[in-house]
C-alpha cells in the first residue's frame, strides 16, 4: 500500500468515520419514514423524504470515495462520467497503492443508489417512480450491512 503520512491517513479516517455517522443518521431517518409509510400508507411527502434520505446516504459514500481517491492519487480521468467511474475505482485494488474499498455486492447496491440519486436530482422534470424508490430502498436495507462492513474493513487496513 502507498505510504502516506500519519496525519493524512488519520484525517482520512476521521472524515470517513464522520460521513459514516451521517449515513447512520440518514438510514435511521429512512427507517422512520418506512415505518410511517406502513402506518399511514403512501404519501407524496413520505416518498420525497425517503428519496432524500436515500440520495443523502449515497452522497455520503460518494464523498468518502472522493476523499479516498484524493489521498491515494487514484484520480478519475473521465469527468463526463466521474460518478460512475469513481464508484468503479473503489471496486478495484490498485496494486501497491490501496486495497479494494468495496465488494462486488456493495458495488451493485451503491451503483443502483447512484442511478437513483441521478434521477432524484432531476426529478423536477417528472414525478418520482414510487415502485423504483421502494425497490432501491429494499435493496439498500438488505445490503447495507455489507456496504458498511466493507468501508470499516478498508479503515482497519489503513490502521495497520
Amino acid at each position: 500500500m502507498k505510504k502516506c503520512s500519519l496525519e493524512v491517513i488519520r484525517t482520512l479516517e476521521g472524515e470517513v468515520n464522520f460521513l459514516m455517522e451521517r449515513v447512520t443518521e440518514l438510514d435511521n431517518n429512512l427507517m422512520e419514514y418506512i415505518s410511517c409509510k406502513k402506518e399511514q400508507g403512501e404519501s407524496q411527502l413520505l416518498t420525497i423524504a425517503m428519496a432524500y434520505a436515500l440520495s443523502g446516504i449515497y452522497s455520503c459514500f460518494e464523498d468518502q470515495f472522493s476523499k479516498i481517491a484524493r489521498v491515494f492519487e487514484n484520480r478519475v480521468e473521465n469527468l463526463a462520467s466521474w460518478h460512475k467511474e469513481l464508484l468503479k475505482r473503489m471496486r478495484i485494488e490498485v496494486p501497491d497503492i490501496r486495497p479494494t474499498v468495496i465488494s462486488r455486492e456493495s458495488f451493485a447496491i451503491l451503483d443502483e443508489m447512484r442511478g437513483f440519486r441521478h434521477v432524484f436530482r432531476s426529478s423536477y422534470m417528472f414525478t418520482l417512480d414510487v415502485e423504483r424508490l421502494n425497490l432501491v430502498v429494499n435493496r439498500w436495507q438488505k445490503g447495507k450491512d455489507r456496504v458498511i462492513t466493507d468501508v470499516k474493513h478498508f479503515l482497519e487496513i489503513l490502521e495497520q
